[in-house]
């Protein structure tokens, strides 16, 4: 029997084997913070793009120059990182105003010169033409600095063959996800967020050819027997499927996700038969939008709605990281859309960014959730 390949040995610090592999092997590497990135350009241009994370950080005492303690801990985890000196294999970082903790990110780097080259993506608030001409436009900028300071040339065969690629990866994952939605599930919501974070923290290629196998052998298996309440999880940074796992071992069955790090980076194709600049905008513009996007709530809420009904969800767990300004008050709409709309339990949790701080508080307010569903 092949051995079953475990995603998790990807999720964990960011300086993975295969990102060391890549290095090592000559490639370049940048880093990248939000899933309104475009990376199918980065990887045009023969940069392998990881998205950022402050996994295997202990302490914020290098980034608590920058940050006082009511700010995000998730930016002053991550930048804690870079200022250690643990990320130096890192060749450049795309920055953008995904939120006020992540722009102020974005001024330090590029003060400090925290990495050879840093750029910055002003990415709109809104979709509509005239911001995506703007991001268009940014794009295009983007592209020739990336030629110019690694003397390379983005063409448009490598854009359409990196977008059809980035684009394999989205369907991967999203069969991998209808597998845990089933009724009789053959994966889990961890493993699926496993999955997830891996893809960000590897080469497309080489994820691509590992999740089939993986999916190949989930689809040759037997469903297990359903167990516990059907949970969707909702939020912002969550990267660490460890979470997801404490909830599973209290008797939840995850079946979906409205997760940054979950189906919103796969839940929307870029364009193959457009411009692959203005595909990438578009893409980065219209896929589900988080709470930065102000004009975004409708259709967050109307996914919201088809999701639980779709895929007969007990109750929504939505979890935000303390001091996240943006989900904090998403919070307080959600609370009131979900009670009119709905009908379903709703459960927030707050939480610092890393799990383990959090595992007692989070395993007794879940466990008390989930007896009042049954």
């Amino acid at each position: 029997m092949e051995e079953r390949i475990d995603f998790r040995r990807w999720s964990g610090p960011i300086e993975n084997e295969q990102v060391m592999e890549w290095k090592a092997g000559g490639g370049r590497v940048a880093g990248f913070f939000c899933a309104h990135a475009p990376e199918e350009l980065l990887w045009a241009a023969g940069i392998l793009p990881i998205r950022m994370r402050g996994t295997g950080s202990e302490d914020t005492s290098a980034a608590d120059q920058y940050f006082g303690s009511v700010n995000c801990s998730f930016v002053r985890h991550t930048l804690n990182r870079v200022l250690s000196g643990d990320l130096v294999f890192l060749d450049g970082l795309l920055l953008s105003n995904s939120c006020d903790h992540l722009r102020r990110l974005s001024d330090i780097c590029t003060a400090k010169r925290l990495a050879p080259f840093c750029h910055h993506i002003d990415v709109p608030h809104v979709s509509s033409d005239s911001s995506l001409a703007r991001l268009t436009a940014q794009l295009r900028v983007l592209k020739e600095r990336l030629e110019s300071s690694f003397t390379v040339a983005i063409t448009g065969e490598k854009l359409a063959a990196a977008i059809e690629l980035y684009n394999g990866t989205r369907v991967l994952l999203s069969r991998a996800s209808r597998l845990r939605s089933e009724d009789a599930p053959r994966t889990t919501g961890s493993e699926v967020l496993a999955m997830a974070v891996a893809a960000a923290s590897m080469p497309k290629d080489r994820f691509n050819g590992l999740l089939t196998r993986r999916l190949d052998q989930i689809e040759a298996a037997n469903g297990a027997a359903p167990r516990g309440p059907r949970l969707m999880i909702i939020g912002g940074e969550l990267d660490d499927p460890a979470y997801l796992e404490v909830i599973e071992s209290l008797g939840a069955t995850i079946v979906a996700d409205q997760l940054c790090w979950g189906s919103k980076t796969f839940s929307t194709l870029t364009d193959e038969r457009i411009d692959p600049i203005e595909a990438i905008a578009r893409r980065m513009l219209d896929h589900l939008p988080c709470p930065r996007m102000l004009d975004g709530y409708p259709r967050r809420l109307a996914s919201l709605v088809e999701t639980v009904n779709a895929h007969r969800v007990d109750g929504i767990v939505c979890e935000r990281l303390k001091f996240c300004d943006l989900w904090g008050g998403e919070v307080e709409m959600l609370r009131r859309s979900v009670k009119q709309e709905l009908q379903v339990p709703f459960l927030v949790l707050e939480r610092d960014y890393l799990t383990a701080s959090g595992v007692g508080q989070l395993r007794t307010r879940v466990q008390a959730f989930l007896e009042t569903l049954e």
